[in-house]
């Protein structure tokens, strides 16, 4: 009788051991549930036996959505294979986890960055039973940190550019001087022989070899912003003509013969605001890489259409609403590798090289240069072995082209000039191109000189260097002759432009802009512009 009340009694205590459990749990369960935090827990195999409210509110779903799945089956392909080959075995071994990083997939479908601590729990006999984890959302942290990083790498690049800057600046404007001479001369040589002299094939190699140098220059200039842009409106369409019936596109289908060119522009006016200088070299850098990217041949296409971005439409490429006159060329070629896309605008950098062709690296740096003066976007989609697609999304204009009239370089020309220039063989050069045309021109050496005889004398034009070897330079110069003649007719001349020199300027009343090294013909034309006006 004593033993029989003794078992009941054991009973009844292991009975009220059983119920304190049972209602702790049900405590813990509630309370759990209840968290400010993110947590779930995983069953032996894996599977999500109990989450937080906030859990299910931050990832979107409802409880029944989401208990008795993997949760594995709520992170990245990425992140899934992760977890299952490296901190889950892992996390068996030990039986916690602190910190994990891992990508979770919201019902919607937006990417989460979470830290995972978790803690195992085992039976009595030693056997994992469940889990408990922790969920930390760190995406607005890893947004903040990646805005950070791309703010020091925008300001390293900033400093980089600046630096490289001021070294062709100076380089620039050297180089232009001596290339100068090399290009007019042949100009002049050409005037005194008779049109089928053979001569003239070896004067034209010398101004195309010139040419090509003063483009690379140019092309530096454009690459650290320190060119000068003249906007006009400018028919889309006319740009891509002119590159298509240029010696250079023809030198590029020799080169490239297996390529097949699929060009489809618009039949409507495609206005944009731009330099007829500079853009040009976005498209015929755009084009030519699109040829050398097709070794074996393929499809070159060149597009263009109006277009009107609706807000929000093309957020993910950063750009924003408005009329847009858009710009496509795609070819089938080696693609980009995704890790190469972010570089390809930096300077220097090309993928040319790994593949054993020519590049300076130089191009797309101009091509984003350039676009970006111009307020335009530039948008890149490739895959290795397929190809890539340029899309140049450039703001639409609703100014209208000018007319141009048709100019004599040679006959009826008069006029007196003054070329104010610090160095000789400028000086030099200037005046016998312009005393070819018919000019009566003088010149001086500083800009203080050049005052001295616009109080003197009356000049039908000065061209005026911008970057003088004295304590005047051109601008400070032409404030001083404008203060004597305030209509004095001017036009700037330099090798490389300050912009804010040159913008100041031209704010103050300068007539025109030459860009050293120019021909006869870019002289010629420019001055009768100015006098006609």
């Amino acid at each position: 009788m004593t033993i029989q009340k003794k078992d009941t009694k054991e009973q009844e205590i292991r009975q009220r051991v059983k119920n304190a459990a049972k209602n702790r749990e049900k405590c813990y369960s509630s309370s759990y549930v209840r968290m400010p935090t993110m947590l779930h827990s995983i069953d032996n195999n894996g599977r999500l036996i109990n989450v937080s409210d906030y859990w299910l509110e931050r990832m979107g779903y409802k409880r029944e959505e989401v208990i008795g799945h993997k949760s594995v089956e709520f992170l990245t392909e990425e992140s899934r294979l992760y977890a299952e080959s490296i901190t889950l075995p892992e996390f068996m071994k030990t039986g916690y986890a602190r910190d994990v990083p891992y990508q979770f997939v919201t019902q919607n479908g937006e990417i989460m960055d979470i830290l995972l601590s978790a803690i195992a729990e085992w039976d009595e006999d030693g056997n994992y039973t469940r889990s408990l984890a922790i969920l930390t959302d760190i995406t607005e942290q890893k947004r903040v940190e990646t805005e950070k990083l791309d703010l020091q790498e925008k300001l390293v690049q900033a400093q980089r550019m600046e630096s490289l800057g001021l070294l062709v600046g100076g380089v620039a404007h050297d180089l232009n001087n001596i290339i100068g001479p090399i290009m007019a001369y042949p100009d002049l040589i050409k005037l005194d022989l008779s049109e089928g002299n053979p001569v003239n094939e070896d004067l034209d190699a010398i101004s195309s070899s010139a040419q090509r140098a003063a483009d690379v220059i140019s092309d530096l200039l454009a690459l650290t912003r320190r060119g000068k842009y003249k906007m006009e409106p400018i028919d889309l369409n006319d740009l891509v003509n002119d590159f298509l019936n240029s010696a250079e596109c023809n030198s590029t289908r020799k080169l490239h013969p297996e390529v097949k060119p699929d060009i489809q522009l618009s039949k409507n006016k495609l206005l944009i605001k731009g330099s007829k200088t500079h853009l040009p070299k976005v498209i015929t850098n755009l084009i030519i890489n699109a040829c050398e990217s097709m070794p074996e041949g393929g499809v070159l296409s060149v597009t263009s259409s109006s277009i009107n971005v609706e807000g929000g439409e093309l957020s993910d490429k950063n750009i924003p609403q408005g009329r847009y006159i858009l710009l496509t060329i795609e070819d089938q070629g080696d693609g980009i590798a995704d890790e190469d896309i972010p570089k390809i605008f930096n300077p220097f950098f090309s993928t040319k090289m790994k593949t054993g062709r020519s590049g300076t690296g130089l191009g797309l740096s101009v091509v984003y240069n350039v676009l970006k003066d111009h307020g335009a976007y530039i948008d890149v989609e490739s895959r290795l072995g397929l190809g890539s697609k340029f899309s140049i999304y450039f703001p639409q204009t609703i100014e209208k082209t000018a007319r141009t009239s048709k100019i004599k370089l040679r006959g009826q020309i008069s006029g007196s000039m003054l070329v104010v220039d610090d160095r000789k063989e400028q000086r030099d050069i200037a005046k016998r191109l312009l005393t070819s045309l018919g000019y009566e021109v003088e010149c001086v050496e500083r800009g203080q000189d050049a005052v001295e005889y616009v109080k003197r004398k009356d000049v039908d034009l000065i061209l005026l260097d911008m970057i003088l070897e004295d304590d005047m330079d051109g601008l400070d110069t032409y404030k001083e002759i404008i203060k004597i003649k305030p209509f004095q007719k001017t036009v700037i001349v330099s090798g490389l432009s300050e912009t804010d020199r040159v913008r100041e300027a031209e704010e103050l009343g300068v007539d025109g802009f030459i860009q050293k090294p120019y021909t006869i013909n870019d002289i010629g034309i420019t001055i009768q512009t100015v006098l006609r006006s």
